[in-house]
């Protein structure tokens, strides 16, 4: 089962992510990729718009943001991957 968000951006783009609410381990580390994935055309976004803009990425709050979470998604990503192989998988 899951449920539906849409996000809308600076940039007018429209994001729909679905959310599972249960997940096993290897299902969790697909959703993880993905979302980073995601996030991370958001970030190139933004970089691309600031810079067409002619605002520096450092100066940029919505860059810097969206920088920050993909960030957090790469330090999750790699503690799951880790712990995985910790436990064997």
């Amino acid at each position: 089962m899951s449920f539906k968000i849409t996000i809308k951006v600076v940039l007018k783009t429209t994001y729909t992510v679905l959310l599972p609410i249960e997940r096993t381990r290897g299902q969790m580390s697909e959703y993880l990729l993905r979302q980073l994935e995601e996030e991370r055309h958001k970030l190139n976004e933004l970089g691309a718009h600031s810079l067409d803009q002619h605002i520096a990425l450092a100066h940029n709050q919505f860059v810097q943001e969206q920088s920050r979470k993909v960030d957090e998604l790469i330090i999750r990503y790699t503690l799951k991957k880790e712990k995985a192989r910790d436990a064997g998988q």
